[in-house]
C-alpha cells in the first residue's frame, strides 16, 4: 500500500506576510531569552532562521509556528496572546543624537507644531518629562509593534497596560509618540489614534483630576493630530497601542 502523496502550494504573499509578521512577533520577545538558554545558538543564526521562512511551503510553516509557540512562549515566559488586540506591523526607530529629553517636547513642538492640524496645549515638558517611566537616550534603538484593538472590543487603560508588560514592552509616553510620528507618520496606518501610554501616576493631571494618554491621530484625509485621551476611559476599536521594546535588552 502506498501513501498519498500531498502538494503543497508555495506560501503566497498575502500568507507570507502574515507568517513573517507572527514570527517576527515573537522573535522580539523571545530571542534574548532564547540566547541565553539553547547552548550555542547565535543571534545570526536564528535571523537567518526567520529570513528563510518565506521559502517553506504554507501547509508546513503553519504547522511549524503552530507547534512552536507554546514553547517559544513558555521559554521566554510569555503570556499567551490576547484576542482584544491585533498585531499589525513592527517599525524600527532610533532616537535622534541629539535628542535632550527634558527639553525634547518643547523642542518638538516649535519644530512640528504648523504640521498638525490640532495639537493640545498640555504637551509639554513640564507637564510630562520629569515624571516619564522610560527616559530615552540620544542614539537608542528601539522596535515598536503596532496593535490594533479589534473591532467591536472595549478595553480598559489598565488592560492595555497590562498588555504592553505582555509584550515586554517599556512605557514611553509622549516622547516615545512624538518619535514615531517624526520618523514613521507616512507608514502609519490611516484612520486610527496611536496610543503611547505610560503609569497612570506618572501621566499629566488636567483641571478635573483625569490622567491623559498621549495619543497622535492619523486621520484619513491625511492630517495629523497630536492629543490626549483619558486613562479613565475605556479604549474601542479606532484605537492602536505602540508598544516599544529596547533592542538592547537582554541582547
Amino acid at each position: 500500500m502506498t501513501k498519498a502523496s500531498v502538494t503543497l502550494e508555495p506560501v503566497t504573499d498575502d500568507q507570507q506576510r502574515q507568517l513573517k509578521q507572527v514570527l517576527e512577533s515573537a522573535a522580539a520577545q523571545a530571542v534574548p531569552v532564547l540566547l541565553k538558554r539553547i547552548p550555542g545558538i547565535t543571534k545570526p543564526t536564528l535571523q537567518k532562521a526567520l529570513n528563510q521562512g518565506g521559502k517553506i511551503k504554507a501547509a508546513t510553516l503553519t504547522i511549524l509556528v503552530d507547534s512552536l509557540a507554546d514553547t517559544v512562549r513558555n521559554l521566554a515566559g510569555l503570556a499567551p496572546p490576547d484576542p482584544r488586540y491585533r498585531f499589525v506591523k513592527e517599525i524600527g526607530i532610533i532616537v535622534p543624537k541629539n535628542y535632550q529629553h527634558n527639553t525634547h517636547l518643547n523642542t518638538f513642538r516649535k519644530k512640528h507644531r504648523n504640521k498638525f492640524d490640532y495639537y493640545h496645549d498640555a504637551l509639554t515638558d513640564e507637564n510630562f518629562s520629569p515624571t516619564a517611566t522610560t527616559k530615552l537616550l540620544p542614539g537608542q534603538h528601539l522596535k515598536v509593534a503596532i496593535f490594533d484593538i479589534v473591532q467591536g472590543v472595549t478595553v480598559t487603560s489598565e488592560d492595555n497596560l497590562k498588555f504592553i508588560r505582555s509584550q515586554n514592552g517599556i512605557l514611553t509616553g509622549a516622547h516615545g509618540v512624538s518619535v514615531v510620528w517624526e520618523q514613521h507618520r507616512r507608514e502609519l496606518p490611516k484612520g486610527r489614534w496611536y496610543d503611547s501610554f505610560d503609569e497612570k501616576d506618572v501621566l499629566w493631571e488636567d483641571a478635573d483630576g483625569s490622567h491623559r494618554v498621549p495619543s497622535v491621530d492619523a486621520h484619513s484625509d491625511g492630517d495629523f493630530l497630536f492629543s490626549l485621551g483619558n486613562f479613565g476611559l475605556e479604549w474601542g476599536g479606532s484605537y492602536s497601542l505602540l508598544v516599544f521594546r529596547d533592542e538592547s535588552l537582554g541582547a
